[in-house]
């Protein structure tokens, strides 16, 4: 594996490596970088940040050392993309979530337009970059459950990277973010399958901090309030941000990392849900809207997910 990682461009072995963060959701995108740095990468860092941001990731040793570059990038801007992204092994794209625009009563077409157009415009730099050996693209669970109702699925049907989410459905019911993310991901994989680009796809829950590694009633509702989408297809999901970043890392560094990958850690069924929301101390007639009967929870795997940890887990030992 070593071996194959150093000849490729992959691997921590190789601490001249530069990778490339870029995108618009520096939540993930800090603990990302910080990951590669820690693994002995370079980064260019190409993601709007606050000044707080911006120092908390300047503070590490490897930071210090000269191995962070903070940039900036213009998505909707070919060149400046590519300019950020020449010259780097390995790229990370990641987009930030668009949960505001859900339930908006006009089809918000500069938006989904803008994740669409940036997207591609990465595949395309990525392409056109000899340097670059892998790019690693940020989607979400969104792009995969919304539309599928359990009662549609036979029976045991467990959903998978193989779903896709049903865009007449998100049309339907204004949940725009999860349409956005369904086609720029479907347009992500059909241009890097034209330029044979080396894709991998981490399609993320609700991302936490670490502060809420023990969700409580509060992280539930507000996931609740601030996921529509999800509301829809009666799931409430969350990964923790460094767990998120993991997937993303592993997903770059092992070989035989394909396709998507699903990245949760736990699916709060609508019982559950509704215990919370008696608990504390709401309505018992509350009901989201859209949220399915407790006797049939949303059945999601991120197995795929877990056996690419434990192999990745596994190299690192």
């Amino acid at each position: 594996m070593e071996g194959y990682l150093e000849e490729n461009g992959y691997g921590a072995s190789n601490s001249r490596r530069l990778m490339c963060v870029i995108g618009g959701w520096s939540f993930l995108g800090i603990h990302i970088a910080r990951m590669l740095l820690a693994r002995g990468y370079s980064v260019r860092f190409a993601i709007p940040v606050t000044p707080e941001e911006a120092g908390s990731l300047m503070e590490s040793e490897e930071a210090l050392s000269g191995k962070l570059e903070i940039c900036q990038a213009d998505l909707l801007d070919y060149r400046s993309v590519f300019g950020n992204i020449n010259g780097c092994s390995g790229v990370f794209h990641v987009p930030a979530p668009c949960d505001h625009l859900d339930g908006l009563q006009e089809y918000p077409t500069d938006s989904v337009d803008y994740e669409v157009q940036s997207a591609l415009n990465v595949v395309e730099a990525c392409a056109g970059a000899e340097s670059v050996k892998r790019l690693v693209f940020t989607s979400s669970v969104s792009a995969i459950v919304c539309g599928r109702r359990i009662g549609k699925l036979g029976d045991g049907e467990i959903m998978d990277e193989k779903c896709w989410t049903n865009l007449e459905f998100c049309r339907e019911k204004k949940l725009w973010s999860p349409l956005a993310k369904t086609l720029s991901e479907k347009a992500v994989w059909a241009l890097s399958n034209d330029r044979d680009l080396n894709l991998v796809v981490v399609n993320p829950a609700s991302v936490i901090g670490p502060q809420l590694s023990n969700p409580n009633s509060h992280t539930i509702l507000n996931q609740l309030k601030g996921s529509k989408a999800l509301q829809q297809n009666g799931m409430c999901a969350y990964v923790e941000v460094e767990e998120a970043a993991l997937a993303h890392v592993a997903a770059f560094e092992c070989e035989n990392a394909r396709g998507r990958y699903i990245c949760l850690q736990r699916v709060f069924t609508e019982d559950e849900i509704k215990q919370v929301i008696w608990s504390s101390h709401m309505t018992s007639n509350y009901r989201p809207e859209g949220l399915l009967h407790p006797e049939k929870p949303l059945n999601v795997s991120n197995e795929k997910f877990l056996k690419l940890k434990r192999q990745y887990s596994g190299e690192l030992a």
